[in-house]
């Protein structure tokens, strides 16, 4: 008897522990992909100017330093 009533604690605590990390994971995929659109403009605001320096520098550069350097030297 002792047996019987052992098998089914250890066994059901398992499972239900193991749903526990499992279901916490479903929530941070799925937000995952909608994060990944939040965390832009999260990110800038939270990181500061480093999101955004990156973004407008290389925008700004490529274009800016192409542009205005020849019309500039003319």
């Amino acid at each position: 008897m002792d047996d019987t009533e052992q098998a089914p604690q250890e066994p059901e605590a398992t499972p239900t522990e193991a749903e526990q990390p499992t279901a916490e994971a479903t929530p941070t995929e799925a937000e995952a992909p909608a994060a990944d659109e939040t965390p832009e403009p999260e990110a800038t605001p939270t990181e500061g100017e480093q999101p955004a320096a990156e973004t407008g520098t290389e925008e700004a550069e490529a274009p800016t330093a192409e542009g205005e350097e020849p019309s500039e030297g003319e």
